[in-house]
């Protein structure tokens, strides 16, 4: 196997095991012991660092097979309301079969503000780079002596302003004496999805709740509203760094949902579905003959004229992609929708090729 191609492999595993610690349904507490126990090679051990940590945190001293990790995380997931875990960079050691994934651990007592864990995996997999040997976790020891506070007393400051998810002109007053005759406002809800995160767009979450295709327009309004008010310049002192992490977020959520692609696949990913094992499946079939032929027409074609009659094929076959999407998530049929954006990521990259071509070179590359 190339190296490229097996660094791709060993940073797939890693973020696959990275992943599988996430609830069994976003915005739960339920764990998914059979999705993690599934990345592990035989023999399996996990360990926690940095040790001048751990070394005060007995439950957290020595290290635990796969069975073992799942009644830790069993046990944690009771004191919590939910998690969320997003990869944010991957390096892989191609020679040593190891990788280091790094990830924003988002961690929500009940009735509290989600923390943020900045955390490392180092990860060791075996020979064929599918499985997981071993792993330690080296966790952020402020946000999670941040978090046990808030289990324990709930009285922490929020590590995530609530004036970014509230449109309430109090969340931005300074705090005054209770009246017991006012009523008092609950703390906002931390979004745990993308779509969460835009509850006027989608009052009724995402699909299939909500259409596939939203109203962009209302969509791109209530992302600038947003961002005014997460603007790392509104953060109080300290959270600076918080607040540029919930803009990135927030950036990153529209970004996906107002692309149809980049929106079927951050869908698919909710499910445990992964849209790269449903290319593998496609294999040398009757759509890769297709993409291959809308291809060499790209390198045929000789002028502009007949090129825009490709590109108005391409955008009709988008179009007709995107349509079945509407359909599969509405429907609640999840091997549909994946084999569709596999489809639709094929008709993208014929479309990026049309959008390369030049006179006398064809087009651009195609990407697989």
């Amino acid at each position: 196997m190339a190296d490229g191609a097996r660094y791709t492999k060993l940073a797939k595993t890693a973020q696959n095991f990275v992943l599988a610690t996430s609830p069994k349904s976003p915005g739960t507490n339920q764990t998914d012991p059979e999705r993690f126990l599934a990345c592990l090679a035989p023999g399996f051990r996990i360990s926690w660092g940095h040790k001048h940590f751990v070394s005060t945190k007995p439950p957290m001293q020595g290290a635990l097979d796969g069975e073992g990790f799942c009644q830790h995380q069993a046990g944690m997931a009771t004191n919590l309301q939910t998690w969320r875990i997003e990869p944010t960079s991957t390096c892989v050691d191609v020679d040593k079969q190891t990788a280091v994934v790094r990830a924003d651990f988002f961690m929500t007592a009940p009735q509290q503000e989600a923390v943020l864990n900045d955390i490392l995996f180092w990860i060791e997999m075996d020979a064929g780079g599918e499985k997981v040997k071993s792993a330690i976790e080296f966790i952020d020891p402020v946000a999670t002596a941040e978090l046990m506070e808030r289990m324990q007393a709930g009285k922490a400051s929020p590590r995530l302003y609530p004036g970014a998810f509230t449109t309430s002109p109090a969340s931005h007053q300074q705090s005054q004496p209770q009246n017991p005759q006012q009523p008092q406002h609950s703390s906002p809800t931390i979004p745990q999805t993308h779509y969460d995160l835009f509850p006027s767009t989608f009052p009724a979450g995402p699909p299939p709740q909500s259409p596939f295709t939203p109203d962009l327009r209302n969509l791109k309004k209530e992302y600038l509203q947003l961002q005014a008010k997460a603007h790392p310049d509104h953060a109080p002192d300290g959270q600076h760094r918080q607040a540029e992490a919930l803009s990135a977020r927030i950036n990153e959520a529209y970004k996906t949902i107002s692309d149809p692609l980049k929106r079927a696949q951050y869908l698919l990913s909710l499910r445990g579905i992964d849209v790269e094992d449903e290319s593998a499946k496609l294999g040398a079939n009757e759509l890769l003959m297709e993409v291959m032929e809308a291809r060499e027409a790209v390198e045929e074609v000789e002028d502009e004229a007949g090129l825009e009659v490709l590109r108005g094929e391409n955008e009709e076959r988008i179009a007709g992609s995107v349509g079945v999407l509407e359909e599969a998530f509405a429907g609640e049929e999840w091997e549909k929708a994946a084999e569709e954006a596999v489809r639709l990521r094929y008709w993208r990259n014929v479309g990026e090729s049309i959008e390369g071509w030049e006179a006398g070179k064809g087009g651009g590359l195609l990407h697989h």
